[in-house]
């Protein structure tokens, strides 16, 4: 028998989550590091009220499940726990169950009412992997989202993968752009490490984007210091990398991604626009973060969450993102068609948010 509970603060450190993660089949935005800062920073700064969905079976953490309890009079809203910032949301579910669910129709029927029965719970920005995952803790809809996420398969050694991936002419672009910028200086890729080198790239991330996007979001101090709290924490276990790439004697781009299971994740990236665009620094950047993932053995690049057209560029394939929904009949169905309509509204009367090109 599955013993499920709420609790409202849970160490995302602890052994037990990390033994946790380490048998699941959870993403980079699961990871202890990134749950741990985003209830310590993100979910005070927000007035967030944080539930968290334990699952013991035999003794043993076997599922968690972060949310956010939203609470609008009477009703509540549980929504996945990422406030803006995770780009996957997925249950935390130890293969070990999994495979006894097969098995086991009770156990089964059991997690399928792990999610809060009388309330609406909302669970988006899921991958199609995790889609049965979801469902398994009693989600009753998935609908598809208007957004994608997308990535592209590496294999050594970089120039093979360059020739066989890429098309020519883009290839050709990039090789033009880079002798030209190499003309006026020299090119370097760095992999910070220093603590205080990461908050000066992360300050000049915020310079770049804010000339480009005014109420980007990184110049919200909470997030901001959620983004440099998870980098310096995550650095020396390798799961999280700040590049910055020098041009012409100074900055010219920086990078901050998460690395989990071979997979690199491209979360945040800033050039400086006004004085590089004519060399698309950008792509440029990319492409030699990609050769750094394929010299590690990295075998995917995500370029996460956005329809933005340069990533087409870079030969990526599209991963539909999906909505899933869980509550009292009839309420996800409706509940689903009225947020589908006021996010098409919204879209109509605000810019985007995100960067909508890298060159």
């Amino acid at each position: 028998m599955i013993e499920i509970s709420q609790q409202e603060s849970f160490d995302f450190l602890s052994e037990d989550y990390a033994e946790l993660f380490a048998h699941s089949d959870a993403t980079a935005f699961q990871h202890p590091i990134w749950l741990d800062r985003l209830h310590k920073v993100l979910v005070p700064a927000r007035g967030a009220e944080a539930v968290t969905l334990l699952g013991r079976y035999r003794g043993r953490l076997v599922f968690v499940m972060p949310l956010i309890r939203r609470r609008f009079g009477p009703l509540s809203l549980y929504d996945a726990a990422d406030l803006g910032v995770s780009d996957y949301n997925a249950p935390v579910i130890d293969r070990t169950l999994l495979a006894a669910l097969e098995r086991d129709e009770a156990l089964r029927n059991q997690l399928h009412r792990a999610l809060p029965r009388w309330a609406l719970t909302r669970i988006r920005k899921v991958r199609p992997e995790q889609i049965a995952l979801v469902n398994s803790l009693g989600a009753s809809r998935a609908t598809f989202m208007e957004v994608n996420a997308h990535e592209v398969a590496l294999s050594a050694p970089f120039d093979e993968w360059r020739s066989r991936t890429l098309d020519p002419a883009f290839s050709h672009f990039l090789d033009k752009k880079r002798r030209l910028l190499a003309k006026k200086g020299e090119i370097m890729l760095t992999a910070l490490q220093d603590p205080a080198e990461m908050e000066a790239a992360l300050n000049t991330m915020v310079a770049f984007r804010a000339k480009r996007w005014p109420n980007d979001s990184l110049q919200d101090p909470a997030n901001f210091a959620f983004y440099l709290d998870v980098a310096r924490a995550g650095q020396a276990s390798g799961f999280c990398w700040m590049y910055r790439m020098d041009a012409i004697g100074a900055p010219g781009a920086v990078m901050f991604g998460l690395r989990h299971r071979g997979r690199f994740l491209f979360v945040l990236l800033a050039f400086d626009f006004e004085r590089l665009r004519n060399y698309s620094i950008g792509l440029l950047f990319i492409e030699s973060v990609i050769e750094q993932c394929i010299a590690r053995g990295d075998t995917v690049f995500d370029l996460t969450i956005g329809d933005e057209a340069y990533k087409d560029k870079f030969a990526t394939h599209a991963v539909p993102m999906q909505a899933c929904w869980a509550g009292p009949t009839p309420m996800p169905a409706l509940c689903d068609l009225a947020f589908a309509r006021f996010l098409k509204l919204r879209a109509r009367l605000q810019p985007p948010e995100r960067p909508v090109t890298a060159s």
